[in-house]
């Protein structure tokens, strides 16, 4: 047995111990309390009637016990075990057959009172396992609200020096003369500092998001903007952009910076995908009340396992990303009651937004 199998057995072993310990104490428990139910039925005359009516529902007792402990199997179970103990008292010591029929019937009754109490515990031990996840999942929101409203502060306080620091860089470059090769260094500063302050700000932008602030807006506008404001850095990288929006939209109550901010990380980031070579496609269409915008582009494509955590903060598959432009991107577009996702498609990769139209004089 190796160390982590041999840690996990220190670790469960007691647990499960101590668990059968208590079933097995239950099982006995229950045991004990019909057989010597049943032990005051023999050895009681059956001239003293009451006695054996008062006994008889005592029966009850471990059918309800074993429906609180063990849930419905468990409650059949020992009103089974309660029919076999009092069966042979029934035909061998009461030679009335109208007293036979009507203890059968309440024979019958430990099955009806097993199956109701059994179904009922049973619920009642769902629904609080269900309260008990939900008081968990509750409590650990708030523990990452907490760390996130703290690291949103730390991350505030850092871009103060950091501000500075870049100042002093552009200062101490400025003052080198030529063929001086120390400015190398200050320029290495001063790109790690940029590169730096993006990270911060992209953080930011993820733990305090702007809430978003709609006006009436032409889809096709807001669309052909945010290729404007892509198309240089595009260019550079190499990649073309093309595309296909659905002409005659009426105005939609959006946000318009915030789509644009979508678009753009979705167009960098398919861009990147490629590494500058190839051709993004946009397209613009309406699908009933929601307005939906694909981006596909001629990468590699997204493995299933990428695409489970695409949009969690922090993953990225790019050597220099921070992994927070699709999480930010995602944030967004559920902010403005989307959603943001994956599609399939045969190569590359596609990632499809939806916004409700919202439209103007219909909805506000």
């Amino acid at each position: 047995m190796n160390n982590r199998h041999s840690f996990r057995y220190r670790l469960f072993m007691p647990q499960l111990e101590i668990q059968s310990r208590n079933l097995a104490l239950k099982h006995t428990g229950l045991v004990v309390i019909a057989i010597g139910i049943a032990v005051l039925h023999y050895l009681t005359p059956t001239v003293w009637h009451h006695f054996h009516t008062m006994y008889l529902r005592m029966f009850y007792l471990p059918i309800i016990l074993a429906s609180f402990w063990l849930g419905l199997r468990g409650a059949l179970l020992y009103a089974g075990v309660c029919t076999i103990l009092f069966i042979p008292h029934i035909y061998f010591q009461w030679p009335d057959q109208h007293e036979i029929f009507t203890q059968l019937v309440e024979v019958g009754m430990f099955f009806v009172v097993g199956s109701f109490s059994g179904f009922i515990f049973d619920i009642w031990r769902k629904q609080s396992a269900a309260l008990l996840h939900q008081q968990g999942v509750l409590a650990q929101a708030e523990r990452l609200a907490l760390v996130g409203r703290m690291a949103a502060g730390l991350a505030h306080e850092i871009r103060n020096p950091l501000a500075s620091l870049l100042g002093s860089a552009d200062i101490l470059k400025r003052g080198f003369k030529d063929g001086n090769p120390d400015p190398e260094f200050v320029d290495l500063i001063e790109h790690d500092l940029k590169r730096l302050n993006r990270i911060l700000d992209d953080f930011l932008r993820f733990a305090r998001p702007r809430k978003a602030e709609v006006t009436p807006l032409s889809p096709i506008e807001v669309v052909q903007g945010a290729l404007a404001l892509a198309r240089p850095t595009l260019a550079k990288m190499g990649t073309n952009v093309e595309s296909v929006l659905e002409q005659g939209l009426p105005l939609c109550w959006m946000d318009g910076e915030q789509v644009k901010q979508i678009l753009f990380n979705l167009l960098l980031n398919a861009a990147e995908a490629m590494q500058g070579n190839g051709t993004i496609q946009v397209q613009l269409n309406r699908l009933k009340d929601l307005l939906v915008i694909v981006v596909k582009d001629e990468g590699p494509g997204i493995s299933e396992e990428e695409a489970r955590h695409l949009f969690e903060p922090f993953f990225t598959t790019k050597e220099n990303g921070n992994g927070l432009g699709l999480a930010i991107s995602r944030q967004l577009a559920e902010g403005l009651g989307g959603s943001l996702c994956v599609t399939p498609q045969t190569t590359g990769a596609g990632f499809e937004l939806v916004i409700p139209m919202r439209i103007e004089g219909v909805a506000a």
